[in-house]
């Protein structure tokens, strides 16, 4: 449920004891302090405050590249922001059940999802938390046949985030578990890569070693050493990938 206690009012005090509403000409910089603080609590580089929850659904859409053709799951039950957000970017909302928790139910989201799913909105009503874990295990496991996978839920310190496909610069196998690598940090799935190698689009994910997957659009080049390895360089990350004997080939077309 919500927490307002003296320390929260006592913040909005001093926010009005300045007499400046707005991030411009702000001596507190509250806004600014915020972004930076988000930015570094979800393990990301930039975070940005908007007027409200609407843009705030717009932007995270549009970012995505979410548009004309696209379906996005939202509850029923739920402020017509999920819907309209959705809209207003072209795409069309699917109307999914709720369950005890007044959001997402996580059985009718698998239901729901299908080919031009794009997103899901879980939406927490009234105070109360979303099944998110139910949520997140559904579109896990959820690649129908023909389909590649498009997001993962993996473990980041104490958080538990989904990140989409498209930002992995690769995977690597770490004992039981693979090691996910984007440009922002690092988590963790239970899911061998052997079967990660099975779900995701081939065209786009090389395996160029019998641990590691790798991002062709992530790829900033490729060297050759005097011995005749090759390593992979990667356009935001520092470190490189060794390529096997095995998987050369892949790079004659590059």
């Amino acid at each position: 449920m919500y927490r307002i206690g003296k320390e929260e009012l006592d913040e909005i005090a001093k926010l009005f004891e300045t007499r400046k509403m707005f991030r411009a000409n702000s001596t507190l910089r509250e806004v600014e302090n915020l972004e930076a603080e988000w930015a570094a609590l979800v393990g990301v580089r930039h975070a940005v405050c908007v007027s409200g929850g609407t843009p705030a659904l717009i932007c995270a859409l549009v970012g995505l590249d979410i548009g004309p053709g696209d379906e996005v799951i939202v509850p029923g039950y739920t402020f017509m922001a999920s819907a309209l957000a959705v809209l207003a970017v072209g795409a069309i909302p699917v109307i999914a059940e709720v369950d005890e928790t007044l959001s997402l139910d996580p059985e009718d989201v698998e239901r729901k999802v299908g080919p031009y799913t794009r997103a899901v909105m879980p939406v927490h009503m009234v105070g109360r938390p979303a099944n998110l874990e139910g949520i997140l295990s559904v579109l896990a496991t959820k690649v129908r046949a023909g389909e590649y996978l498009r997001w993962i839920t993996a473990s980041q310190g104490n958080h538990l985030n989904v990140i989409t496909v498209e930002e992995v610069c690769y995977f690597k196998a770490d004992n039981k578990y693979t090691m996910v690598i984007t440009p922002d940090g690092e988590a963790l799935i239970r899911r061998p890569i052997k079967e990660l190698a099975e779900v995701v689009d081939p065209n786009v994910f090389w395996q160029i070693h019998r641990s590691t997957l790798v991002n062709i659009n992530a790829i900033a080049g490729v060297t050759r050493d005097y011995r005749g390895h090759l390593t992979v360089r990667l356009k935001e990350r520092k470190e490189t990938l060794p390529v096997s004997e095995t998987y050369t080939h892949l790079f004659k077309q590059m």
